[in-house]
Protein backbone atom coordinates (compact mmCIF):
# COMPACT_ATOMS: atom_id res chain seq x y z
CA UNK A 1 0.00 0.00 0.00
CA UNK A 2 1.44 3.66 -1.42
CA UNK A 3 1.26 6.46 1.25
CA UNK A 4 -1.00 8.06 -0.37
CA UNK A 5 -3.40 5.55 -0.18
CA UNK A 6 -3.78 5.69 3.77
CA UNK A 7 -5.69 9.42 2.55
CA UNK A 8 -8.29 7.11 1.24
CA UNK A 9 -9.29 4.91 3.63
CA UNK A 10 -11.17 6.94 6.25
CA UNK A 11 -13.60 7.76 3.07
CA UNK A 12 -13.44 4.07 1.84
CA UNK A 13 -14.59 2.51 5.48
CA UNK A 14 -16.93 5.67 5.50
CA UNK A 15 -18.73 4.77 2.36
CA UNK A 16 -18.30 1.08 3.02
CA UNK A 17 -20.05 1.17 6.63
CA UNK A 18 -23.04 2.65 4.59
CA UNK A 19 -23.39 -0.16 2.34
CA UNK A 20 -21.20 0.50 -0.74
CA UNK A 21 -20.09 -3.07 -1.28
CA UNK A 22 -17.64 -1.48 -4.09
CA UNK A 23 -15.49 0.69 -1.85
CA UNK A 24 -15.07 -2.36 0.93
CA UNK A 25 -13.77 -3.86 -2.06
CA UNK A 26 -11.11 -1.42 -2.64
CA UNK A 27 -10.11 -1.47 1.09
CA UNK A 28 -9.65 -5.01 0.01
CA UNK A 29 -7.31 -3.92 -2.29
CA UNK A 30 -4.91 -1.62 -0.65
CA UNK A 31 -4.12 -3.82 2.61
CA UNK A 32 -4.23 -7.56 1.26
CA UNK A 33 -0.52 -7.33 1.08
CA UNK A 34 -0.21 -6.20 4.44
CA UNK A 35 -2.99 -8.56 5.86
CA UNK A 36 -1.08 -11.43 3.70
CA UNK A 37 2.22 -10.41 5.38
CA UNK A 38 0.41 -10.39 9.01
CA UNK A 39 -1.29 -13.97 8.68
CA UNK A 40 1.42 -15.90 7.14
CA UNK A 41 4.12 -14.85 10.02
CA UNK A 42 1.79 -17.00 12.09
CA UNK A 43 0.78 -19.49 9.19
CA UNK A 44 3.07 -21.01 7.23
CA UNK A 45 0.95 -22.83 4.79
CA UNK A 46 -0.39 -21.30 2.13
CA UNK A 47 -3.37 -22.80 1.05
CA UNK A 48 -3.97 -22.58 5.04
CA UNK A 49 -3.17 -18.75 5.65
CA UNK A 50 -5.30 -17.69 2.06
CA UNK A 51 -8.55 -19.02 3.72
CA UNK A 52 -7.83 -17.59 7.16
CA UNK A 53 -7.17 -14.26 4.75
CA UNK A 54 -10.52 -14.81 3.65
CA UNK A 55 -12.55 -15.60 6.72
CA UNK A 56 -10.80 -12.17 7.99
CA UNK A 57 -11.85 -9.75 5.40
CA UNK A 58 -15.58 -11.84 5.73
CA UNK A 59 -15.54 -10.97 9.08
CA UNK A 60 -14.18 -7.50 8.69
CA UNK A 61 -17.22 -7.10 6.70
CA UNK A 62 -19.63 -7.86 8.81
CA UNK A 63 -18.28 -6.17 11.84
CA UNK A 64 -16.98 -2.83 10.32
CA UNK A 65 -20.09 -1.05 11.82
CA UNK A 66 -17.78 -1.58 15.25
CA UNK A 67 -15.25 0.44 14.10
CA UNK A 68 -15.29 4.07 15.64
CA UNK A 69 -11.85 5.23 14.01
CA UNK A 70 -11.78 5.16 10.61
CA UNK A 71 -7.93 6.08 10.63
CA UNK A 72 -7.53 2.94 12.60
CA UNK A 73 -8.73 0.16 10.15
CA UNK A 74 -5.66 -1.17 9.23
CA UNK A 75 -4.64 -1.67 12.73
CA UNK A 76 -7.82 -2.96 13.63
CA UNK A 77 -7.83 -5.46 10.44
CA UNK A 78 -4.36 -6.64 11.28
CA UNK A 79 -5.93 -7.73 15.15
CA UNK A 80 -8.74 -9.57 12.84
CA UNK A 81 -6.33 -11.21 11.08
CA UNK A 82 -3.68 -12.31 14.28
CA UNK A 83 -7.01 -13.36 15.79
CA UNK A 84 -8.32 -15.97 12.91
CA UNK A 85 -4.99 -16.90 12.27
CA UNK A 86 -4.41 -17.65 16.05
CA UNK A 87 -7.59 -19.62 16.91
CA UNK A 88 -6.80 -21.43 13.24
CA UNK A 89 -3.66 -22.79 14.56
CA UNK A 90 -5.68 -24.05 18.24
CA UNK A 91 -7.82 -25.57 16.13
CA UNK A 92 -5.21 -27.44 14.01
CA UNK A 93 -3.08 -28.75 17.31
CA UNK A 94 -5.73 -30.72 17.35
CA UNK A 95 -5.17 -32.65 14.13
CA UNK A 96 -3.94 -36.10 13.79
CA UNK A 97 0.02 -35.82 12.68
CA UNK A 98 0.79 -37.10 9.03
CA UNK A 99 3.21 -40.37 9.11
CA UNK A 100 5.32 -38.50 6.77
CA UNK A 101 5.76 -35.95 8.90
CA UNK A 102 9.32 -35.21 9.93
CA UNK A 103 10.45 -36.75 13.54
CA UNK A 104 11.16 -32.99 14.70
CA UNK A 105 8.02 -31.31 13.66
CA UNK A 106 6.33 -34.48 15.28
CA UNK A 107 8.26 -33.59 18.37
CA UNK A 108 6.70 -29.68 18.68
CA UNK A 109 3.60 -30.59 17.73
CA UNK A 110 3.45 -33.18 20.89
CA UNK A 111 4.39 -30.64 22.66
CA UNK A 112 2.04 -27.91 21.91
CA UNK A 113 -0.45 -30.36 22.16
CA UNK A 114 -0.12 -31.40 25.60
CA UNK A 115 0.20 -27.78 26.40
CA UNK A 116 -3.42 -27.12 24.49
CA UNK A 117 -4.46 -30.24 26.83
CA UNK A 118 -3.72 -28.48 30.21
CA UNK A 119 -5.00 -25.55 28.85
CA UNK A 120 -8.52 -27.11 28.12
CA UNK A 121 -8.55 -28.88 31.14
CA UNK A 122 -8.19 -25.65 33.17
CA UNK A 123 -10.71 -24.08 31.45
CA UNK A 124 -13.54 -26.66 31.90
CA UNK A 125 -12.75 -25.91 35.42
CA UNK A 126 -13.74 -22.31 35.01
CA UNK A 127 -17.43 -20.62 35.93
CA UNK A 128 -20.26 -20.90 33.29
CA UNK A 129 -19.53 -16.53 32.86
CA UNK A 130 -15.97 -16.23 33.16
CA UNK A 131 -15.60 -19.53 29.99
CA UNK A 132 -18.39 -17.81 28.11
CA UNK A 133 -16.11 -14.64 28.34
CA UNK A 134 -12.96 -16.11 27.48
CA UNK A 135 -14.92 -17.76 24.48
CA UNK A 136 -16.74 -14.56 23.02
CA UNK A 137 -13.18 -12.55 23.60
CA UNK A 138 -10.86 -15.57 22.12
CA UNK A 139 -13.11 -17.90 19.59
CA UNK A 140 -15.54 -14.70 19.18
CA UNK A 141 -13.53 -12.18 18.10
CA UNK A 142 -15.57 -10.08 20.26
CA UNK A 143 -13.55 -6.54 21.40
CA UNK A 144 -13.57 -5.80 24.87
CA UNK A 145 -16.02 -2.44 24.25
CA UNK A 146 -18.55 -5.24 23.28
CA UNK A 147 -17.76 -7.36 25.93
CA UNK A 148 -18.56 -4.21 27.83
CA UNK A 149 -21.64 -3.18 26.65
CA UNK A 150 -23.41 -6.73 26.68
CA UNK A 151 -21.84 -7.31 30.23
CA UNK A 152 -23.34 -3.54 31.33
CA UNK A 153 -19.74 -2.80 32.28
CA UNK A 154 -16.55 -0.73 32.31
CA UNK A 155 -14.02 -2.02 29.68
CA UNK A 156 -11.49 -1.55 32.41
CA UNK A 157 -13.52 -4.07 33.98
CA UNK A 158 -13.25 -6.47 31.11
CA UNK A 159 -9.87 -6.32 30.98
CA UNK A 160 -9.15 -6.62 34.44
CA UNK A 161 -11.36 -9.83 34.45
CA UNK A 162 -9.61 -11.48 31.27
CA UNK A 163 -6.65 -10.88 33.09
CA UNK A 164 -8.28 -12.31 36.27
CA UNK A 165 -9.22 -15.21 34.16
CA UNK A 166 -5.81 -15.62 32.87
CA UNK A 167 -4.16 -15.77 36.43
CA UNK A 168 -6.23 -18.54 36.86
CA UNK A 169 -5.78 -20.77 33.85
CA UNK A 170 -2.06 -19.91 34.60
CA UNK A 171 -2.30 -21.46 37.80
CA UNK A 172 -4.53 -24.04 37.09
CA UNK A 173 -2.01 -25.45 34.13
CA UNK A 174 1.00 -26.08 36.87
CA UNK A 175 -1.32 -27.86 38.85
CA UNK A 176 -2.24 -31.88 39.03
CA UNK A 177 -5.51 -32.32 37.19
CA UNK A 178 -8.18 -35.17 36.32
CA UNK A 179 -6.92 -38.20 34.49
CA UNK A 180 -9.44 -37.49 31.70
CA UNK A 181 -8.99 -39.43 28.05
CA UNK A 182 -7.73 -37.04 25.30
CA UNK A 183 -10.48 -37.12 23.46
CA UNK A 184 -12.89 -36.23 26.54
CA UNK A 185 -10.55 -33.38 27.08
CA UNK A 186 -10.52 -32.22 23.09
CA UNK A 187 -14.78 -32.49 23.36
CA UNK A 188 -14.30 -30.21 26.26
CA UNK A 189 -12.17 -27.79 24.87
CA UNK A 190 -14.77 -27.30 21.84
CA UNK A 191 -16.22 -23.62 22.21
CA UNK A 192 -20.07 -22.81 23.26
CA UNK A 193 -21.30 -21.43 20.07
CA UNK A 194 -24.36 -20.40 21.71
CA UNK A 195 -22.69 -18.01 23.09
CA UNK A 196 -22.32 -16.92 19.73
CA UNK A 197 -25.16 -14.65 18.30
CA UNK A 198 -23.37 -14.42 14.96
CA UNK A 199 -22.10 -18.27 14.74
CA UNK A 200 -25.27 -19.71 13.31
CA UNK A 201 -25.87 -22.25 16.04
CA UNK A 202 -25.87 -18.90 18.26
CA UNK A 203 -28.11 -17.36 16.39
CA UNK A 204 -31.07 -20.59 16.18
CA UNK A 205 -30.31 -20.44 19.66
CA UNK A 206 -31.53 -16.92 19.81
CA UNK A 207 -34.37 -17.82 17.82
CA UNK A 208 -35.49 -20.75 19.67
CA UNK A 209 -35.23 -18.38 23.28
CA UNK A 210 -37.09 -15.61 22.28
CA UNK A 211 -39.93 -18.22 20.97
CA UNK A 212 -39.38 -19.34 25.22
CA UNK A 213 -39.60 -16.03 26.99
CA UNK A 214 -41.18 -17.14 29.84
CA UNK A 215 -38.93 -19.58 30.51
CA UNK A 216 -36.26 -19.25 33.07
CA UNK A 217 -32.52 -19.84 31.69
CA UNK A 218 -30.84 -22.05 33.95
CA UNK A 219 -26.84 -23.33 33.60
CA UNK A 220 -26.79 -27.00 33.65
CA UNK A 221 -23.07 -29.10 34.55
CA UNK A 222 -21.13 -30.64 32.00
CA UNK A 223 -21.36 -34.30 33.70
CA UNK A 224 -23.75 -36.53 35.52
CA UNK A 225 -23.12 -37.67 38.46
CA UNK A 226 -23.95 -41.48 38.44
CA UNK A 227 -24.56 -41.86 41.50
CA UNK A 228 -27.81 -38.72 41.57
CA UNK A 229 -28.86 -40.09 37.97
CA UNK A 230 -29.02 -44.13 40.15
CA UNK A 231 -30.85 -42.16 43.21
CA UNK A 232 -33.27 -39.91 41.25
CA UNK A 233 -34.12 -42.19 38.43
CA UNK A 234 -34.07 -44.80 40.28
CA UNK A 235 -30.89 -48.20 40.08
CA UNK A 236 -33.17 -50.51 38.40
CA UNK A 237 -33.68 -48.15 35.87
CA UNK A 238 -30.42 -47.10 34.60
CA UNK A 239 -29.51 -50.75 35.17
CA UNK A 240 -31.87 -51.90 32.56
CA UNK A 241 -30.73 -49.45 29.97
CA UNK A 242 -27.00 -51.40 29.49
CA UNK A 243 -26.59 -49.25 26.21
CA UNK A 244 -27.00 -45.85 28.08
CA UNK A 245 -24.92 -47.28 30.84
CA UNK A 246 -22.24 -48.38 28.43
CA UNK A 247 -21.92 -44.85 26.06
CA UNK A 248 -22.26 -42.87 29.61
CA UNK A 249 -19.31 -44.79 31.37
CA UNK A 250 -16.74 -44.74 27.93
CA UNK A 251 -17.32 -40.92 27.92
CA UNK A 252 -16.86 -40.18 31.71
CA UNK A 253 -20.06 -39.61 32.81
CA UNK A 254 -20.16 -36.39 30.20
CA UNK A 255 -23.89 -35.66 29.47
CA UNK A 256 -25.22 -37.17 26.33
CA UNK A 257 -28.19 -34.71 26.65
CA UNK A 258 -30.12 -32.21 28.27
CA UNK A 259 -32.45 -34.05 29.73
CA UNK A 260 -31.34 -35.90 32.50
CA UNK A 261 -29.03 -32.70 33.93
CA UNK A 262 -32.21 -30.63 33.51
CA UNK A 263 -34.38 -33.01 35.54
CA UNK A 264 -31.87 -33.25 38.40
CA UNK A 265 -31.71 -29.38 38.60
CA UNK A 266 -35.33 -29.14 38.54
CA UNK A 267 -35.15 -30.92 41.56
CA UNK A 268 -33.19 -28.36 43.25
CA UNK A 269 -35.23 -25.89 42.21
CA UNK A 270 -38.47 -26.31 43.99
CA UNK A 271 -41.33 -24.51 42.33
CA UNK A 272 -39.73 -23.57 39.16
CA UNK A 273 -42.26 -24.31 36.28
CA UNK A 274 -40.69 -23.34 33.06
CA UNK A 275 -36.70 -24.38 32.67
CA UNK A 276 -34.61 -23.84 29.50
CA UNK A 277 -31.32 -24.37 29.19
CA UNK A 278 -28.75 -24.85 26.25
CA UNK A 279 -25.20 -26.16 25.87
CA UNK A 280 -23.20 -28.98 24.57
CA UNK A 281 -23.53 -32.18 24.34
CA UNK A 282 -21.43 -35.59 23.27
CA UNK A 283 -22.00 -38.59 21.90
CA UNK A 284 -18.06 -40.28 21.98
CA UNK A 285 -19.24 -43.41 20.41
CA UNK A 286 -20.78 -41.60 17.36
CA UNK A 287 -18.12 -41.05 14.17
CA UNK A 288 -17.96 -37.87 12.95
CA UNK A 289 -19.93 -36.76 9.60
CA UNK A 290 -21.11 -34.85 7.38
CA UNK A 291 -24.56 -35.03 9.17
CA UNK A 292 -23.17 -35.92 12.87
CA UNK A 293 -20.75 -34.55 15.84
CA UNK A 294 -19.38 -36.07 18.61
CA UNK A 295 -19.51 -32.61 20.00
CA UNK A 296 -22.76 -30.94 19.51
CA UNK A 297 -25.40 -28.38 20.74
CA UNK A 298 -28.86 -28.34 22.22
CA UNK A 299 -31.66 -26.62 23.64
CA UNK A 300 -33.72 -27.56 26.45
CA UNK A 301 -37.25 -26.86 28.10
CA UNK A 302 -38.68 -28.49 30.32
CA UNK A 303 -42.39 -27.38 31.75
CA UNK A 304 -44.67 -28.76 34.50
CA UNK A 305 -47.77 -27.25 34.30
CA UNK A 306 -51.58 -27.90 35.03
CA UNK A 307 -53.82 -28.51 31.38
CA UNK A 308 -50.61 -28.87 29.61
CA UNK A 309 -51.02 -30.64 26.39
CA UNK A 310 -47.69 -32.49 25.08
CA UNK A 311 -49.95 -32.51 21.34
CA UNK A 312 -50.67 -28.90 21.76
CA UNK A 313 -46.65 -29.21 22.19
CA UNK A 314 -46.07 -31.08 19.24
CA UNK A 315 -47.65 -28.55 17.18
CA UNK A 316 -45.74 -25.50 18.81
CA UNK A 317 -42.33 -27.35 17.90
CA UNK A 318 -43.33 -28.76 14.67
CA UNK A 319 -44.09 -24.72 13.68
CA UNK A 320 -41.19 -23.74 14.68
CA UNK A 321 -38.92 -26.49 12.71
CA UNK A 322 -40.34 -25.54 9.66
CA UNK A 323 -40.16 -22.06 9.89
CA UNK A 324 -36.34 -22.64 10.18
CA UNK A 325 -35.87 -25.48 7.49
CA UNK A 326 -37.87 -23.19 4.94
CA UNK A 327 -40.20 -25.91 3.90
CA UNK A 328 -38.18 -28.74 4.51
CA UNK A 329 -39.85 -32.35 4.43
CA UNK A 330 -40.94 -33.70 8.28
CA UNK A 331 -42.11 -36.88 9.68
CA UNK A 332 -42.74 -37.18 13.33
CA UNK A 333 -41.81 -40.50 14.86
CA UNK A 334 -43.26 -41.87 18.54
CA UNK A 335 -40.41 -43.76 20.36
CA UNK A 336 -39.58 -45.22 23.38
CA UNK A 337 -37.66 -42.83 26.09
CA UNK A 338 -37.92 -45.13 28.72
CA UNK A 339 -35.46 -43.57 31.31
CA UNK A 340 -37.69 -40.34 31.86
CA UNK A 341 -40.55 -40.38 29.16
CA UNK A 342 -43.95 -42.20 29.43
CA UNK A 343 -44.49 -41.45 25.68
CA UNK A 344 -42.26 -39.66 23.30
CA UNK A 345 -41.74 -38.57 19.59
CA UNK A 346 -39.06 -37.41 17.52
CA UNK A 347 -38.70 -34.72 14.41
CA UNK A 348 -37.23 -36.56 11.55
CA UNK A 349 -36.32 -33.73 8.55
CA UNK A 350 -35.07 -34.72 4.90
CA UNK A 351 -31.60 -33.96 4.48
CA UNK A 352 -30.36 -32.52 1.08
CA UNK A 353 -30.83 -35.74 -0.78
CA UNK A 354 -32.91 -38.64 0.58
CA UNK A 355 -31.32 -39.23 4.55
CA UNK A 356 -33.37 -38.31 6.99
CA UNK A 357 -32.04 -37.14 10.80
CA UNK A 358 -33.46 -36.61 13.63
CA UNK A 359 -33.44 -32.82 14.92
CA UNK A 360 -35.62 -32.72 17.32
CA UNK A 361 -37.39 -34.80 20.50
CA UNK A 362 -39.59 -34.48 23.18
CA UNK A 363 -42.14 -36.35 25.61
CA UNK A 364 -44.17 -36.99 28.60
CA UNK A 365 -42.14 -37.05 31.79
CA UNK A 366 -43.06 -40.23 33.68
CA UNK A 367 -45.54 -39.17 36.49
CA UNK A 368 -43.31 -40.80 39.19
CA UNK A 369 -41.00 -38.30 38.32
CA UNK A 370 -43.11 -35.14 38.51
CA UNK A 371 -43.69 -36.09 42.02
CA UNK A 372 -40.11 -36.48 43.30
CA UNK A 373 -39.67 -32.86 41.63
CA UNK A 374 -42.49 -31.89 44.19
CA UNK A 375 -45.21 -31.64 42.06
CA UNK A 376 -48.61 -33.55 41.99
CA UNK A 377 -49.27 -35.91 38.62
CA UNK A 378 -52.53 -35.69 39.15
CA UNK A 379 -52.97 -31.97 38.48
CA UNK A 380 -49.58 -31.45 36.64
CA UNK A 381 -47.99 -32.72 33.56
CA UNK A 382 -44.11 -32.78 32.78
CA UNK A 383 -42.94 -32.18 29.18
CA UNK A 384 -39.43 -31.81 28.12
CA UNK A 385 -38.28 -30.72 24.27
CA UNK A 386 -34.94 -31.41 22.94
CA UNK A 387 -33.36 -29.86 19.77
CA UNK A 388 -29.96 -30.32 18.18
CA UNK A 389 -28.66 -26.73 17.05
CA UNK A 390 -26.31 -27.56 14.91
CA UNK A 391 -28.24 -29.69 12.00
CA UNK A 392 -31.05 -26.69 12.02
CA UNK A 393 -28.35 -23.92 11.52
CA UNK A 394 -27.03 -26.03 8.26
CA UNK A 395 -30.60 -26.39 6.95
CA UNK A 396 -31.58 -22.61 7.71
CA UNK A 397 -28.25 -21.43 6.32
CA UNK A 398 -27.57 -23.46 3.60
CA UNK A 399 -24.50 -25.29 5.29
CA UNK A 400 -23.55 -28.39 3.07
CA UNK A 401 -21.26 -30.21 5.92
CA UNK A 402 -21.73 -29.84 9.97
CA UNK A 403 -18.29 -30.14 10.54
CA UNK A 404 -18.02 -26.40 8.83
CA UNK A 405 -20.66 -24.89 11.55
CA UNK A 406 -18.14 -23.99 13.67
CA UNK A 407 -16.40 -21.33 11.43
CA UNK A 408 -19.36 -19.69 10.04
CA UNK A 409 -20.96 -16.11 10.58
CA UNK A 410 -24.10 -14.97 9.68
Amino acid sequence: MEPTDHDMLSDLVLAAQRGDVEAYGRIVELTQQIIAATVRRIIDDPHESDDVMQETYLRAFHTLGQLRDRQALLAWLQQVARRMALNHMRQRRWAFIDGSDPPDRIARDTDEDARQRDLTRAMANLSPDDRRLCERYYHGGWTTARLAADLSITELAVRKRLERIRNRLRKDITMPSEDLPERIVELLGKPDLTALPENPVGAIWQLFREGHADCEQIELPERVERSEAAEFFGEEAINNLPSYLADMNEQGWLRADLTVPMLLAARSMPGKRQLIATGKTYRVGAEPSETRLQAFHQAEVLLILEELDEWVMMGRIASFIDRITGGARLQIRQVDLPLYCSRGWVVDVQWPGEQWNSICGWGRVKDELIAKLGYDPEENTGVGVGMGLERLACLKYGIDDIRKVEAMRV
